[in-house]
């Protein structure tokens, strides 16, 4: 059997809607539930830890849906991070794979068949970290009608309702011990946020702000070693945590989904390769999301850490440029332009960062004619043969 680990806390009603959904799965005869129940940070707390225990009890204790039933309720809060790490990884000192839950994910009745299913398509296939079963309906909306898989392969994994292997598990450094490395490496970020500006913002706030999360970790891992998570079509999992309730969460229309239509069965296909149409609507998502970064978007943190506030002004110009924003992108030029007067390092950022929008946005060629325009001598124009030079466009 595979072990399916479940991590609750403090929320009754929502554990419930993501037993029930599990019970309801085909093949959960063929998975080892183990429920970890974290201890309660304070007293205040205690009750609904109490009562969210009681109530898993009562659904499962006479359940014969599930292959085997475990649990670990702790007396100690350990937190989110150590929670889930800690107990994927007892799962996984006897299990050579494993499928995580949280308690406030709701899955489609496929969802297990589909995990397992993947498990096994891609067991010894090193290109894959993980088998993901969400994704935003914004992004299953802006699928070609011409992408004809069930399934596709991304660089950006998901937290909400997956399944790894011990093999792949066991290289992730939460330690993130070459995080200084990357922090003034312009171009890995770049690379980094293929799938969204944000991936890179969550990992300065982990790596300096001690933002207490695991997920952001794994996926700069696999992003390093340019491996890639499998995610349906369709998401096989709804968060109903984005009510408020649940850490890091909030309600957000875009990451909305609609169980009814996931797929009953998934063909897993043998050639691993990117769309950049479908990885295209994630920057365009998490772009949306998180206004004042761009393709760089450490640049914009790597130019406030320099304290240069003009800089940085450029940069949110360029963000500005990216979203169509013309005027509001004049207006930063405008007033700006005059603070790093022929700068060559400025000019070189910014000539980068031009590229990065390039990549991904059409708007980019308004950005380079702004840039050459801008200065009536070459400096502008040197600062962007620099940066072409240096071949600093990440790779789609």
């Amino acid at each position: 059997m595979t072990p399916l680990a479940l991590f609750c806390y403090a929320r009754p009603e929502h554990t419930c809607r993501t037993v029930e959904a599990l019970m309801a799965n085909r093949r959960a005869d063929e998975i080892a539930l183990t429920v970890f129940c974290d201890g309660p940070r304070d007293s205040r707390a205690r009750p609904k830890v109490a009562e969210t225990r009681a109530a898993v009890h009562a659904l499962l204790d006479a359940s014969d849906a599930f292959g085997a039933i475990a649990f670990v309720e702790r007396d100690e809060n350990l937190g989110l991070t150590r929670s889930i790490l800690g107990g994927i990884g007892h799962l996984l000192e006897t299990a050579d794979q494993v499928i995580v839950i949280e308690d406030d994910i709701v899955t489609a009745p496929g969802f297990l068949d589909y995990a397992l299913s993947g498990l096994d398509a891609y067991r010894d296939d090193p290109r894959i970290a993980t088998i993901g079963g969400y994704v935003p309906g914004a992004v299953s909306a802006a699928i070609p009608s011409d992408y004809r898989d069930d399934v596709f392969f991304s660089p950006r994994n998901t937290a909400w309702g997956w399944a790894t292997w011990r093999d792949r598990w066991q290289t992730v450094d939460y330690t993130l011990a070459d995080y200084p490395a990357f922090k003034n490496d312009l171009p890995a970020q770049l690379a980094f946020n293929t799938c969204g500006d944000d991936v890179t913002q969550m990992l300065y706030f982990t790596a300096e702000r001690g933002l207490n999360t695991w997920d952001v970790q794994s996926t700069y891992a696999f992003f390093r070693q340019s491996r890639l998570t499998v995610l349906p079509c369709r998401s096989l999992v709804e968060n109903i945590g984005l009510d408020g309730t649940g850490e890091h969460c909030a309600t957000a229309p875009a990451m909305a989904v609609n169980l009814a239509a996931a797929l009953g069965t998934h063909r897993f296909p043998a050639e691993v390769t990117t769309d950049d149409r479908i990885l295209s609507a994630f920057r365009k998502l998490f772009a949306r999301q998180h206004p004042g970064l761009i393709g760089g978007g450490a640049a914009a943190y790597w130019a406030a850490a320099r304290g240069d506030q003009g800089l940085r002004r450029l940069v949110l110009a360029a963000d500005s440029f990216a979203r169509g924003d013309i005027e509001k992108a004049r207006l930063l030029l405008d007033i700006h332009l005059d603070r790093v007067p022929g700068d060559p390092e400025a000019l070189t950022l910014i000539g980068e960062i031009a590229l990065a929008v390039g990549a991904f946005e059409p708007a980019a060629d308004v950005f380079r004619s702004a840039l050459l325009a801008w200065a009536d001598h070459e400096a502008a124009n040197r600062g962007l043969v620099r940066a072409l030079n240096r071949s600093t466009a990440p790779v789609a």
